[in-house]
């Protein structure tokens, strides 16, 4: 008899699983797969001890609690979050608190459980994108210098200057900057000036940025 009373509490034990991790994820009692409420949810079988399946596997390597970065796990491959198919896209719940949905909970270790609510819904802010630095006085980004300030002219995103040489020469640059203020591409030429008016001594040459 008290061989049948032990068998019996051991299947008992099985059939209830761990109960108590149950809180430790947001709807946990309310999992399905099908039709079929899933109370074992990190296992093969709904409702016993079986053997882990993917997500009891990751909730494990997480240390049995419910973390941002289980939350934004796929753990079943499926293409949905666990946080998602758990009632928690935003992955803001903890242990006591209602979870942002407590409908339409699919299993996050099978991947032929799939939610059909709608995904997270916080937005990733990324930072402005820096505009480049003003020249000083008469000067390129790259450091390249009109001989006077006023000299310098800039249009958008393009300084360029001419600056006469001796001997009648003229040296030409144009400049182009990228969005973070690297140097995109340089323009050079070396002109002289003779009776039939300007020639080019140096044709123009481009320089690509770093």
């Amino acid at each position: 008899f008290l061989l049948r009373l032990m068998g019996i509490a051991g299947l008992a034990t099985r059939v209830s699983g761990r109960p108590e991790y149950l809180s430790k994820i947001p709807n946990g009692n309310q999992v399905m797969r099908g039709k079929v409420v899933w109370l074992a949810v990190g296992h093969d079988d709904p409702s016993s001890g079986a053997a882990r399946n993917s997500f009891g596997l990751a909730f494990q390597s997480a240390g049995l609690q419910w973390t941002p970065g289980l939350c934004r796990a796929d753990s079943d491959g499926d293409g949905q979050t666990n946080g998602h198919e758990l009632g928690d896209p935003d992955c803001t719940w903890t242990p006591g608190e209602a979870p942002l949905r407590s409908t339409d909970i699919s299993h996050p270790g099978f991947d032929d459980s799939k939610t059909s609510a709608a995904g997270p819904t916080t937005t990733t802010t990324l930072p402005p994108i820096a505009a480049p630095a003003p020249p000083s006085a008469g000067e390129g980004p790259s450091g390249l210098k009109c001989a006077a300030a006023s000299d310098l002219k800039i249009e958008g995103m393009a300084f360029q200057c001419s600056m006469e040489l001796d001997d009648g020469m003229r040296l030409h640059w144009r400049e182009s900057v990228g969005a973070v203020g690297a140097s995109a591409k340089l323009d050079l030429a070396l002109t002289k000036q003779s009776m039939g008016g300007w020639i080019a001594l140096w044709p123009s040459r481009t320089k690509p940025g770093a």
